[in-house]
């Protein structure tokens, strides 16, 4: 019998310790059924052709079906006096918005998000005569529980920030493809970002243990800057919490870095945050052995995908490599591990 869950696709997770009816603030993704169809609106580029991507700007003009979709959102707290609006962002096939849930739910909040779509879907059917059969947004949605100091502000200016990523996706596509069979020694990687970085002459490895704090941790810091102002493209997996912190660092002084992955990436991926613009500017490269492919949801980090992903870093590295002083268990067959992950798929 198998007793792993049922996969639950990236836009319909849900919080499953958590109680829907809670008061609570999240930000709520919908998409279309179709998303190979703008009809929310139309992306347009404000900045002048051949801008880099920093300097790209854009927003979103909504069409009349978009605005009748803004208005049934605005008009939620009517309905549900409960909610507060704080913020909504269409985009041309799906839409971020943010609610405050201030008082306890009657029922769940998928009751309400569910009202909106069908009321939307209604309109949906009007505007383009369509049967009952017809649906505008996909099944479900996707929300995430804001929960820390400033997340709130972090969320509202990720929304607003969303049209200028699309325009930058859509002006640079190189940038964001996910790359499929990397040649890299006897194996492969899957990848995302600036391949050229991987063809680079000086690499610096950032290998961190987790117990490293304090001045040994600040050591290390100023051995990356020095490499970096030497030309050096930063190595790193980013697991513990040192190697996390190194490569803020290295991301606050523009540094190009390459990131090992655990699992592959998603045909729609974009980079995250930082990541996202890092990208856009040619600074970053990340990597996943060719058989670790993509799945749903977070993939623990083991120990066994530590050790590979810190011998991969060293082999990227070359004669740049650290030497790595592992406190715990490293499996004897290491190297067998390495080739098995980075063998191209059948």
């Amino acid at each position: 019998m198998d007793y792993r869950n049922p996969i639950q696709h990236s836009m319909l997770r849900r919080a499953r310790f958590w109680d829907y009816r809670d008061p609570r603030i999240y930000m709520i993704t919908l998409t279309l059924a179709n998303r190979a169809q703008p009809l929310l609106g139309k992306l347009v580029i404000d900045s002048k052709p051949g801008v880099p991507p920093d300097e790209v700007r854009a927003h979103v003009v909504p069409s009349a079906l978009g605005l009748a979709v803004q208005e049934y959102w605005q008009t939620i707290p009517k309905l549900h006096p409960q909610i507060q609006m704080y913020a909504l962002q269409l985009m041309e096939e799906h839409l971020h918005g943010i609610l405050h849930v201030k008082e306890r739910l009657e029922r769940p909040l998928g009751h309400v998000i569910g009202n909106f779509k069908g009321r939307c879907t209604l309109a949906y059917r009007q505007a383009f005569l369509l049967d009952t059969t017809a649906q505008l947004f996909s099944s479900g949605f996707q929300d995430t529980l804001l929960s820390q100091h400033g997340q709130l502000d972090r969320m509202s200016l990720y929304l607003l920030d969303n049209p200028r990523r699309a325009a930058v996706k859509r002006l640079f596509p190189d940038l964001f493809r996910s790359l499929r069979q990397i040649p890299f020694g006897p194996g492969a990687f899957t990848g995302l970002g600036n391949l050229f970085l991987l063809e680079r002459s000086l690499f610096h490895q950032v290998q961190v243990s987790r117990h490293t704090v304090g001045e040994v941790l600040e050591i290390k810091r100023q051995e990356m800057l020095r490499a970096i102002a030497d030309g050096a493209v930063v190595v790193s997996p980013c697991i513990s919490p040192g190697e996390r912190e190194l490569a803020r660092s290295a991301f606050n002084c523009q540094a190009p870095l390459i990131v090992l992955k655990n699992k592959g990436f998603a045909p729609l991926y974009k980079p995250p945050g930082a990541y996202f613009d890092a990208c856009a500017a040619g600074r970053l490269l990340m990597l996943a052995p060719s058989q670790w492919l993509y799945q749903p949801g977070n993939k623990p980090m083991t120990r066994e995908d530590a050790c590979i992903l810190n011998a991969l870093a060293q082999e990227i590295c070359g004669k740049n490599a650290t030497e790595i002083q592992y406190n715990g268990i490293v499996p004897v067959n290491l190297s067998e591990l390495v080739i098995q992950a980075m063998r191209p798929p059948d």
